[in-house]
């Protein structure tokens, strides 16, 4: 997240946990430190609110559908899918029109600093729909890929 703060210097930040973490506190916390306009929303509040008032919207393992709805909702906006860490499910998207797979922090900054600038151009998708009929398929692909 710091990175994300410092590169992006005024930017606005919202985290929207995914719906079953509950209780916000413990990221509340581990945030308060990060200097920033940061705010942790209410996992109950639905993904779609914040997609749509974004600019960018940015994915971590574990992969959830947001960024599979947002490229479907808001194709036009830079969505980048993180896995630093190389987390177990983390490069789900890594092949994914739409979404940009990002597993290097050198990448990472590189993609902050030229969204910061103006200068971000979006991949174009390489298809005109997905290859996903919709979110169940998308799960499924998920989960076969690591677990055979």
């Amino acid at each position: 997240m710091r990175l994300i703060t410092e590169k992006l210097t005024g930017w606005k930040v919202f985290i929207k946990p995914h719906p079953s973490l509950g209780d916000v506190t413990s990221i509340k916390n581990l945030l308060a430190e990060v200097p920033g306009d940061i705010s942790v929303v209410e996992p109950t509040e639905p993904a779609d609110k914040y997609i749509a008032m974004s600019k960018v919207i940015v994915g971590f393992p574990l992969p959830s559908t947001t960024l599979f709805t947002a490229s479907l909702q808001h194709p036009e906006k830079i969505i980048l899918s993180l896995n630093l860490n190389q987390a177990f499910l983390g490069d789900a998207y890594e092949k994914f029109s739409g979404i940009e797979y990002i597993d290097k922090e050198s990448e990472f900054i590189r993609n902050l600093e030229l969204i910061r600038d103006n200068k971000y151009n979006k991949k174009p998708s390489t298809s005109s729909s997905s290859r996903f009929s919709g979110i169940n398929e998308l799960l499924d692909h998920i989960y076969a890929k690591r677990l055979h």
